[in-house]
């Protein structure tokens, strides 16, 4: 599957304590890479809005045909959570009497899915980017060609906005990591330009965010030392800011287009921190939670017009404008409630228990980007996969193969943090296997005794034989070099495994051994 020649693979990591950095190139078969693909694109056909695709039905195949492959010591924590999250969703829905099959409903169950079907799958984060390659063409095929209601005209700024940003980001990182001569500032350069084609097509969002990522790979770059997780969210805080507020002026210069330009003044109204500007769904969020704080409402569209009276009062509250057109934003042209986020929607919806894998989620999101530099080939996908999945947890709600791609953050993190896959056939030269422990080097023997041979050492007899560590207590050093069809007989002596007859004559430990003539 691997050539050998790339023995060291870019995932060779084993752990949190590991300082060993992967090497810079990604060493993935053709044919396995191209299966891979294949199995993500099956994401392109939709079975049931954004949860179930072609996709949940291959993952349920393999984890039927391939269960003796998961290991539960890596996706027992997330797993626990998803399925305390679908738990109490359901419970929700039928306190609430809302409907069980609401859209939110079925997402961490699907989560749990492709998470069970991407740990049987792949094996390191070659093959983890590989099939989200499929993925994200399956993402771009499923816009281009179905589509929302978002993108139903063909807009290409919508379409950008609502389903091609993050795939087509994935998909020039992967590219640039696969070439055949690798180099950071490469997938810099390429974050900068997509950010600018961001800023053209009117979303900041994602503009920042590659932004903000560039320049977390730059620094890392610059120092030749990782950066510490807090330093890394400072500086993303800052430049955030700093390129938020550049964005703004620019736009009220009419340097970006007559559309921005309507969008910033019509936000410059509001009177609130910059994360907040054009964002209101929080205060309707936070007015659900406080209403129904254990069960939530079960479905948004439950919501009472009394919370939504009072996320009104405390948006005005906070800064925003009185005048500002908040049931346009709340409500959607088929008449849903948006809530727009995924951590607080969970916890508005589901309740107090729906919102702990979010939770688990951002740690997820946070330890890829604290750990990307190990990994020199998947530094810039790293940082960008965990810098947009905190964003979407916080600002976005579920869509299309959203699912797939906390799945596969969740697995990346378990990567990163656990090691890779234990597999004969996979493992790496820089990590231990999961669970094991690094070889020891071979004690020196000691000096040499009067006879001339080291004491406490027998001479190997041939090649192929295995060196154990052993010996009686009190030796000096441990006995080496012990033939692998050799064992130790009663008395001391020593026999052949597969021999019956009496043992040989005992031979003293550290006496020299005899000279025979060949």
């Amino acid at each position: 599957m691997r050539d050998h020649a790339g023995a060291a693979e870019s995932t060779g990591v084993g752990g949190t304590g590991s300082r060993v950095p992967a090497p810079a190139t990604v060493g993935l078969g053709r044919v396995r890479e191209a299966m891979l693909m294949a199995a993500g694109f099956t994401t392109v056909v939709p079975l049931m809005k954004f949860t179930v695709t072609g996709f949940s039905m291959l993952c349920f195949l393999l984890v039927l045909l391939f269960s003796a492959r998961l290991d539960n010591r890596r996706a027992g924590a997330p797993l626990l959570l998803a399925f305390a999250g679908s738990v109490a969703y359901v419970i929700s829905s039928i306190v609430n009497a809302t409907p069980l099959l609401a859209p939110n409903v079925p997402a961490f169950a699907a989560y749990g899915l492709y998470l069970c079907g991407l740990l049987v799958l792949v094996s390191d984060l070659d093959e983890l980017f590989a099939l989200m390659v499929g993925v994200s063409v399956g993402t771009i095929g499923f816009y281009a060609v179905l589509g929302t209601a978002l993108t139903a005209d063909g807009v290409l700024a919508a379409l950008w906005k609502y389903g091609f940003a993050p795939a087509v980001t994935l998909l020039v990182l992967y590219a640039i990591a696969r070439s055949p001569r690798h180099r950071p500032m490469a997938a810099c350069a390429a974050l900068v330009i997509l950010a600018a084609v961001s800023v053209a097509l009117n979303f900041r969002s994602h503009a920042l965010i590659c932004l903000c990522a560039a320049l977390l790979v730059f620094v890392d770059r610059l120092r030749r030392r990782p950066t510490s997780l807090p330093v890394k969210v400072v500086t993303v805080a800052v430049i955030g800011a700093a390129v938020a507020k550049g964005l703004e002026y620019a736009a009220r210069e009419g340097l970006l287009g007559s559309a921005l330009t309507d969008k910033v003044e019509m936000q410059s109204t509001q009177h609130v921190p910059s994360i907040l500007v054009g964002r209101t769904e929080p205060p309707l969020s936070i007015s659900a939670i406080i209403d129904h704080p254990l069960l939530g409402w079960g479905y948004a569209n439950n919501i009472s017009s009394g919370v939504i009276d009072h996320a009104y009062q405390l948006a005005v509250s906070i800064g925003f404008d009185a005048s500002y057109p908040f049931r346009y934003i709340w409500f959607l042209p088929d008449g849903s409630v948006s809530l727009h986020s995924i951590l607080l929607g969970s916890w508005a919806e589901g309740g107090v228990f729906a919102v702990l894998l979010p939770l688990w989620l951002v740690w997820a999101c946070l330890t890829l980007i604290r750990f990307a530099h190990r990994h020199p080939a998947w530094t810039a996908a790293l940082t960008f996969l965990g810098i947009q999945g905190i964003w979407d947890l916080v600002f976005s709600p579920w869509s299309y193969n959203l699912p797939v791609v906390y799945a596969a953050i969740s697995v990346a993190a378990l990567f990163i943090t656990t090691g890779n896959l234990d597999r004969p056939v996979r493992r790496t030269l820089s990590a231990p296997p999961l669970g094991g422990r690094r070889s020891r080097p071979t004690r020196p023997p000691s000096p040499p005794a009067q006879g001339g041979a080291p004491s406490g050492r027998i001479p190997e007899t041939g090649p192929g034989e295995r060196r154990r560590r052993g010996g009686r207590r009190g030796d000096a050093f441990p006995l080496v070099g012990e033939p692998d069809s050799l064992a130790r007989a009663p008395g001391g002596g020593r026999r052949r495994r597969d021999s019956v007859g009496p043992p040989t004559k005992h031979v003293p430990r550290h006496a020299a051994p005899e000279r025979t003539a060949r």
